[in-house]
């Protein structure tokens, strides 16, 4: 384990979060499908590093109901009520924009769902990370943000705003825009217990 990597998790542990750390996706995956009971729903924010990783598939073969608001062929209507099942559920997995070495949780999001599910509502959250999204301070996290996350997401979703074709934030007035909702996690709250899985691999945007 690298040491920064170590120093994120002791940080981690620090602040009140259980921090957990995985070589693989493959080994966190399944780790995270053995924390579910069978037969249990999870939810799942939308995240480029639980696909990379299989976790769906992993819980599927566990007989877990999986609600996935961007999975293909759902309505408006049943996306719109996908996207609220976080806020009465048990479980909720995302990951994160970015996580500082003292150990604080960044994210952005344009609708703040799932943003919002890491903060209240699920009983348990798991925000899983590859170690590239480690970052030193918040300020190098919102670089990050700016830089790398939000332009590939934008480009990724099909939005039209000008971050994918200048590949940094533009502070954009464009309705499809994708940063709006802004959540710092320096501790966990109090109505959520919060797992941090880093894993040694670069992951997600």
């Amino acid at each position: 384990m690298k040491n920064y990597v170590l120093t994120t998790i002791k940080s981690l542990e620090y602040n009140g979060f259980s921090a957990k750390y995985f070589v693989s996706g493959a080994d966190a995956s399944d780790w995270l499908a053995e924390q579910v009971p069978e037969g249990q729903e999870v939810s799942f924010g939308g995240s480029v590093t639980l696909r990379q990783i299989k976790l769906e598939e992993k819980l599927a073969a566990r007989n877990i109901k999986l609600n996935n608001h961007w999975q293909p062929g759902l309505s408006e209507a049943e996306r719109e009520i996908s996207v609220r099942k976080p806020f009465s559920g048990l479980v909720y997995f995302s990951s994160a924009n970015a996580i500082t070495k003292q150990g604080e949780i960044v994210n952005v999001d344009g609708n703040g769902n799932r943003v919002a599910a890491t903060i209240f509502g699920p009983k348990q959250v798991y925000i899983v990370v590859g170690e590239n999204k480690i970052c030193d301070d918040i300020a190098a996290a919102f670089k990050r943000i700016e830089t790398i996350a939000a332009p590939k997401n934008a480009t990724r979703l099909n939005k039209h705003t000008p971050c994918v074709e200048a590949g940094h934030c533009c502070n954009c007035n464009s309705p499809e825009r994708i940063c709006n909702a802004y959540a710092i996690l320096k501790r966990p709250t109090s109505a959520v217990k919060t797992t941090v899985v880093i894993i040694g691999e670069e992951l997600g945007y």
